[in-house]
């Protein structure tokens, strides 16, 4: 889960808000009903583990500690 709470800490720091936790995790369970569908059993089991962990993720993330990003990158700067 530390892993996967560090990802999600970075992806929720991007200055755009790109990320919402809330529409990944309903994101995770409407890919799961979809492989459900179509037979795809190893790949709804892994979206629904996904799913049903996200509270643990989102803990992680939390505690995650600051995401620092850099805001931009020069390239004029002579090396």
């Amino acid at each position: 889960m530390p892993v996967a709470g560090e990802f999600l800490a970075k992806a929720r720091s991007r200055t755009d808000g790109a990320v919402d936790p809330d529409q990944v995790k309903e994101l995770a369970f409407l890919l799961f009903s979809i492989a459900e569908k179509n037979g795809r059993t190893k790949d709804a089991i892994a979206f629904n583990t996904l799913a049903t962990s996200w509270a643990e993720i989102l803990d992680a993330s939390r505690s995650a500690g600051p995401v620092y990003a850099q805001s931009a990158l020069d390239l004029d700067e002579e090396i």
